[in-house]
């Protein structure tokens, strides 16, 4: 069993075709299945391909779905350099190389625009930030002094544009990676739920055993209670007068409530089968969730009687609980 809440990454990279994927997948719960799919644009040829990967790996849920393919370029080794101690020293990067002028280009065009719409609002400086182009990745110096910015240029230019048909294997060992990783969390997650709903199936049981041990009292508690009102009225009744007994009868069909707690044992087994299950249950725990919640609002208003009235109440405030758990389950 499964929930539907789960995180997971994955990233593969290709030296030869100078290209690296990263695909983070999260999801929360949902009553059927969503996805939405963030893809360069270069890429949607694959979302059919990278949608029926997900759908066979999850059943349920919302998956928010981000895919990120950037040119793989690895650094040159920092620079090495003489110390005057005689010993040798790393020069550290230079700090993230950011393009000022491009921002303050995007800043005006967003003032420009601020004004045409009529519109309020800050544009704070993470906006301008997340613009393209504003920040870059750091350089690296090398022994001669030159940043790598060189190297990185030169690898991309050597690099092949990426098409679907190469990329697809990089997105598809990431996004395996990532649904491992999810599914992972999302099984661990199940078995805790697993476990908190058997705690409340065995309170539900315990309920309706107690329920079974005052369901025969029930008619007895009724004949001696009309006995009383007879009596208290000054009407003289028999014992074994024929329209008492027909009284009794009647009352005692409408108040038998053997079918229900049948049926009850009956949900109980069932749902105590579900947990142990691998597949998804959701929908089926939900549904059954529905059943019991039927069963225990026909026991308490069959019983006629205060204490079984009383504990039909404990166990649906129990099945409510039960049945928000399972809105978390796949």
């Amino acid at each position: 069993m499964r929930s539907m809440t789960g995180y997971g990454g994955g990233r593969a990279s290709d030296a030869a075709l100078g290209w690296q994927c990263n695909v983070e997948i999260s999801s929360v719960n949902r009553r059927q299945s969503e996805l939405a799919l963030n893809l360069p644009r270069e890429l949607l040829a694959l979302e059919p391909a990278i949608r029926e990967a997900i759908q066979a790996r999850v059943a349920r849920g919302r998956l928010n779905v981000n895919i990120v393919c950037q040119r793989a370029v690895i650094s040159p080794a920092p620079a090495v350099a003489a110390s005057s101690s005689g010993s040798e020293s790393v020069t550290p990067p230079t700090a993230l190389a950011f393009d000022a002028e491009t921002a303050r280009a995007y800043h005006r065009a967003l003032l420009a625009l601020q004004r045409e719409l009529g519109v309020a609002g800050e544009i704070g400086i993470d906006t301008i930030l997340r613009a393209p182009g504003v920040l870059r990745a750091p350089a690296f110096f090398n022994n001669n002094g030159n940043t790598a910015a060189a190297n990185a240029d030169a690898a991309s230019a050597a690099s092949p544009l990426l098409t679907p048909d190469a990329a697809w294997p990089l997105v598809e060992a990431a996004l395996r990676q990532a649904l491992d990783a999810l599914v992972a969390m999302r099984e661990r997650e199940g078995r805790h739920l697993a476990d908190d709903l058997r705690g409340r199936s065995a309170a539900l049981r315990a309920i309706v055993a107690e329920i079974r041990t005052h369901a025969p009292h029930v008619v007895e508690n009724h004949r001696r209670a009309l006995h009383e009102r007879l009596a208290q009225s000054g009407v003289d009744f028999p014992p074994d007068d024929e329209r008492l007994a027909r009284e009794l009868a009647l009352f005692a069909d409408r108040c038998d409530i053997s079918e229900e707690l049948t049926r009850l044992d009956g949900h109980f087994d069932q749902l105590d089968a579900l947990l142990n299950k691998t597949e998804p249950v959701g929908r089926t725990l939900d549904f059954l969730g529905q059943e019991l919640a039927r069963e225990f609002n026909t026991l308490g208003a069959k019983a006629n009687d205060l204490q079984v009235s009383r504990l039909a109440v404990a166990g649906k405030a129990e099945l409510e609980k039960i049945r928000e758990q399972v809105q978390n389950i796949e």
